[in-house]
């Protein structure tokens, strides 16, 4: 599971970034982790564990935004996505 002082500078250079971009309008980049933990159960198993089988977790997480910026006919909105990476390369 990421840190939320990771997510927060994720977010954070990515805005410094966005900021020298003098196209860009407005921006909101955001960041997000997440895990989950589960079981499955088998009662007709062979098992002797009541039935759980396979106990599993998972964990995501990444970096999210979208932008508004200014072109030569009009404005225009973009979104962008990165998983399982926070890192600004």
């Amino acid at each position: 599971m990421k840190e939320l002082r990771e997510l927060e500078q994720s977010v954070e250079r990515a805005i410094a970034l966005l900021k020298t971009q003098p196209e860009i309008k407005s921006a909101q980049v955001f960041s997000s982790a997440n895990n989950r933990l589960w079981a499955r159960l088998n009662y007709t198993s062979h098992i002797p564990c009541n039935g759980v089988e396979e106990p599993k977790s998972t964990d995501d997480y990444g970096i999210g935004m979208q932008i508004v910026r200014d072109s030569p006919d009009s404005k225009r909105v973009g979104f962008g996505s990165e998983e399982r990476d926070l890192s600004f390369e």
